[in-house]
């Protein structure tokens, strides 16, 4: 697999991690309470809600940024894992009606459809013909 080239839809998305980051890093020290509950729900997180959520928040978007810039195949299910779990979990503590329909359903599904569509970037499947210039398969 040629590491050298990553598509630009990963280049896009570590670049809105990236982003998030920050806010969230810059946030920490001027707006962390309503924020920080902010996060700790969207995460189903309540009982952190406030600067250790606000953490573990940024912990987990540096995964992304990292994960999507070095594409390996424990990062992409790490990243499945994280998608799985805004999806599961804060509905079971928050109830459907507690969820951010945003950051708990579209991202996601959308970040899950993309992840499977170009899950051999990752190194997960067989490689493409298209990509290594060779036929993976033997005469």
């Amino acid at each position: 697999m040629n590491r050298e080239h990553v598509p630009v839809g990963f280049l896009l998305i570590a670049a809105f991690y990236t982003l998030g980051v920050t806010a969230v890093t810059f946030t920490l020290f001027t707006n962390r309470d309503e924020v920080g509950a902010q996060l700790a729900a969207v995460h189903g997180l309540t009982v952190f809600a406030g600067p250790v959520g606000m953490l573990l928040t940024i912990a987990a978007g540096a995964m992304v940024v990292v994960e999507f810039c070095r594409p390996r195949p424990w990062a992409f299910w790490l990243v499945v894992g994280y998608m799985v779990y805004l999806l599961i979990i804060p509905r079971l503590i928050a109830g459907p009606n507690g969820i951010s329909v945003f950051a708990n359903v579209v991202w996601p599904l959308f970040m899950l459809a993309y992840l499977l569509w170009r899950h051999r970037y990752f190194g997960i499947g067989r490689p493409s013909e298209r990509r290594t210039g060779a036929s993976s398969r033997t005469p």
